[in-house]
């Protein structure tokens, strides 16, 4: 079922999130964590496990094909390589992922979703978003 979530629902969220995307940027993450709120007393019980590793690579492979779809009108700069900033995002996602659903499961996804946005808008620099979030 974990497995169903990180295939079926992300690709959801991605279309879900697509409009979303067109007015802001990582405009899929909502949707995504709204989805896992879903299936997260399944999720919660394979962390740790060998099931949670599948299910986590999963996830990965296809947030990572979300976000390089997102990032690829972003130019890469001397700064910031594109495939940094990839990881960062996808990196960063999982880990609030993981860390909602073991440390913070009552949560709202939306304010899971604001927090996976502090994070990554701000430190991944205005390259992503229309304007820079740092005056």
């Amino acid at each position: 079922m974990a497995i169903a979530f990180s295939c079926n629902s992300l690709q959801h969220a991605a279309r879900a999130g697509a409009e979303g995307s067109q007015r802001q940027p990582l405009g899929f993450s909502l949707a995504m964590f709204e989805r896992a709120a879903g299936y997260a007393d399944i999720n919660r019980a394979l962390v740790g496990g060998r099931g949670g590793l599948v299910a986590i690579n999963e996830i990965r492979r296809v947030l990572s094909d979300m976000v390089k779809t997102e990032l690829s009108g972003v130019q890469d700069d001397k700064a910031i390589a594109q495939e940094l900033r990839l990881q960062f995002v996808v990196g960063t996602s999982l880990t609030v992922l993981t860390w909602w659903l073991e440390r913070k499961p009552t949560l709202p996804p939306h304010e899971v979703d604001a927090m996976f946005r502090n994070l990554t808008l701000d430190e991944i620099g205005p390259p992503i978003g229309a304007t820079s979030r740092r005056a």
